[in-house]
């Protein structure tokens, strides 16, 4: 509306985390401890959320994947 954002629809993550935490417990901390406060109310009840939705992601960085690909993969250009 008068070119903002009205909602968000769809939020998706990949979060690095330890393996004795459950998946459950991983978004229920996203939501409120990152979610909540980078997008405030344009989240709602419909908002859906895609966590780690390629399944457990215990190892990251360069321990993961240096050299695996041979090539640069588009995350390592970020941050």
């Amino acid at each position: 509306e008068d070119g903002k954002p009205l909602r968000i629809d769809t939020i998706v993550l990949a979060v690095q985390h330890n393996p004795d935490v459950l998946n459950e417990q991983i978004v229920s901390d996203l939501k409120e401890q990152v979610v909540k406060g980078v997008c405030g109310s344009l989240v709602d009840e419909n908002t859906k959320y895609h966590v780690n939705a390629t399944g457990i992601f215990e190892t990251g960085g360069p321990e993961a994947d240096t050299g695996v690909t041979g090539r640069k993969i588009i995350v390592d250009t970020y941050g």
